[in-house]
């Protein structure tokens, strides 16, 4: 368990486990209220559902008593006995007569919408409210068939969609607002005949048996079929039944799979049918009389709380308090806020502590001012004079190139010698500029480049690849410059042709930041291993914590001259990240890796 160790936490934790148990008990009888409130109401409505669906038992009984009747009557078998698929006038006589006995039977009974009888052979579809009207490629239709092959028993027809006749009216079998019984006639004729019944109800009729039960527009009341077929509901949407996971209960609260809350579900299925009715109502009606109690509790129970916060702020204030804010400004100051001060709000012994504490922040202050400052000035004079030592020693190498090219070529290609040399000076002494982006200095470095490929005949190639986000980067002048030196007169100057000196800057990313990467590479003989390890072992000790004081012991020495100037301004500008690589096998060429931290120089931007 976490240990709590702040006295104004710890006095708060007191004051509410004095409110716990309070807030369960509210907690607990306000679930209970609810819950009793649920089972209530699903018995009330499980009991009307029960109710009504006796009742659709007795109207599925009595459709399916005048359907045998019909289906059975002599006289309608008789006068539907004709199997000519023409109208002949006594077929006409025939077909009035049956429709006068149909509209009979359909006027003795009000939950019958219609019905309607298919003789077969004329396909026509005799109707006891709109008379006859002639069915085209009945025999092709799926509910046709299925009735047919159903040999007597009643097919329950739901249509999917809505036909109209000749005049637009919606024909009332084919009526998405109506549902349809039909049988084969004649059923102890041995289903010879192909005449088919059918008794229409009305959706909504069905509706009416439950539709006083819908208390809210938010509660549906669906009816579905034995086997889940849904038949009609007060929302008109075609519904699934939910996955019953209350086992014999005909009580269930869920929450539908893409709903937004949890639904009471409350069923009543028919013994005899296996029809049933379910009805669907959000929870958070249910609990709309527990409501106001909820609420009211809640506040209670907020009303407390704030009360407990605002007595340990009371208390902690007065005692603790000033602790608190001593121990704050003292982890401030050891975290490296020195310009951190406490205010004195008293007079007594913590009065006393916070003067002392002020004085202290202030005086130590003064003294990390003072001891920065004079390091900051002898590192610029360090850096300074770094910097002073590189330009006479490259001058003596360039001057000696020049040299050597005037004694043994003649005077053009020492002109474009000049030319570039002048160029390049002109840019390392630009006054005020300490920095070049990458890609100037490219550009700076080629001019140092093309006097040593003047020198050497052009026995050396060049190739420079810069990254496109590499080049806006800010790098000190002339950083590169004896790298470059280095890789021509101790590389590439031994190889009588085929040389090639290449340059790539890229901006790598590594778990310390990201840093430009420079790499230097030549395809000269290499360094030996052992030499390799000195130059190493050189360079090594050239510690950023060392500089400051030591650098030029480390320059004074002749060897390794240029690559420890290069590797002491690294350190001096851009931090102990920064670092200076080589690396050779020995036998083709030198890589020399230079990587330079992003945002974190202490002169200059590197950032991109």
């Amino acid at each position: 368990m976490l240990q709590i160790r702040s006295t104004q936490m710890r006095l708060t934790c007191y004051f509410l486990l004095v409110l716990l148990p309070l807030v369960v008990v509210s907690l607990f009888a306000i679930r209970q209220s609810q819950h009793a409130l649920e089972m209530q109401a699903g018995e009330r409505s499980g009991n009307a559902l029960k109710s009504s669906i006796e009742y659709l038992d007795l109207t599925l009984q009595g459709i399916e008593d005048i359907s045998a009747m019909v289906a059975t009557d002599e006289n309608l078998l008789g006068l539907l006995s004709r199997t000519e698929s023409q109208l002949s006038p006594q077929l006409i006589y025939d077909f009035q007569n049956v429709v006068k006995q149909i509209a009979h039977v359909n006027s003795q009974n009000q939950v019958i919408a219609e019905i309607s009888i298919l003789h077969s052979p004329s396909g026509m579809m005799i109707s006891s409210k709109s008379g006859g009207r002639r069915m085209e490629n009945f025999e092709t239709q799926d509910w046709y068939r299925e009735v047919v092959e159903a040999r007597g028993r009643n097919v329950l027809f739901v249509p999917d969609r809505t036909e109209y006749d000749s005049y637009r009216s919606p024909d009332p079998i084919f009526n998405t607002q109506n549902i349809t019984f039909m049988r084969v006639m004649d059923l102890y004729g041995g289903y010879s005949s192909r005449n088919i019944l059918a008794i229409t109800i009305s959706k909504n009729m069905l509706l009416g048996l439950v539709g006083h039960l819908s208390d809210s527009n938010n509660t549906d009341l669906s009816l579905f079929t034995g086997n889940g077929v849904w038949i009609a509901g007060t929302s008109g949407k075609v519904k699934a039944l939910p996955q019953w996971d209350a086992g014999e209960s005909d009580l269930m609260i869920q929450q539908p799979d893409g709903g937004k809350e949890k639904m009471l579900y409350i069923r009543a299925q028919s013994p005899y049918s296996k029809w049933l009715f379910l009805m669907s109502q959000p929870e958070k009606e249910l609990r709309r009389e527990t409501e106001p109690i909820r609420k009211f509790t809640f506040v209670i129970m907020g009303v407390s709380i704030v009360l407990a916060l605002l007595f340990s702020w009371i208390l902690y204030s007065r005692i603790s308090s000033p602790l608190a804010l001593i121990s704050k400004g003292m982890k401030q100051f050891q975290m490296g806020n020195l310009d951190v001060r406490l205010r004195k709000l008293r007079e007594d012994e913590f009065g006393y502590l916070v003067d002392s504490f002020n004085r202290m922040t202030e005086q130590h202050q003064q003294f990390i001012r003072e001891t920065v400052e004079q390091e900051l000035r002898l590192a610029n004079a360090e850096l300074k004079y770094l910097q002073s030592q590189i330009n006479p020693h490259f001058l003596y190498n360039t001057l000696n190139s020049v040299y050597l090219m005037a004694k043994d070529y003649d005077a053009q290609d020492i002109e474009e010698m000049v030319i570039n040399l002048s160029r390049f000076y002109r840019l390392s002494l630009s006054k005020g500029v300490e920095t070049f982006s990458v890609k100037e200095t490219m550009e700076h470095l080629m001019y140092y480049i093309r006097i040593q490929q003047i020198r050497f005949v052009d026995r050396f190639q060049v190739e420079i690849d810069m990254s496109e986000d590499s080049q806006p980067v800010q790098i000190q002048k002339l950083l590169l410059q004896p790298l470059v030196e280095n890789a021509i007169l101790h590389g590439l100057e031994k190889k009588k042709d085929s040389g090639l000196l290449s340059i790539r800057t890229e901006l790598v990313k590594q778990p310390s930041g990201t840093f430009l990467s420079v790499l230097i590479r030549d395809n000269g003989p290499g360094i030996e291993p052992e030499k390799l390890a000195y130059m190493r072992a050189e360079l090594d000790k050239l510690q950023q914590k060392d500089l400051y004081l030591n650098a030029e012991k480390y320059t004074s020495a002749a060897q390794l001259f240029g690559l420890r100037n290069v590797k002491a301004r690294l350190k001096l500008i851009y931090g102990k990240l920064a670092e200076l690589r080589i690396d050779s096998d020995g036998q083709h060429g030198t890589d020399v890796l230079v990587l330079i931290p992003l945002h974190d120089a202490k002169k200059g931007d590197t950032g991109v």
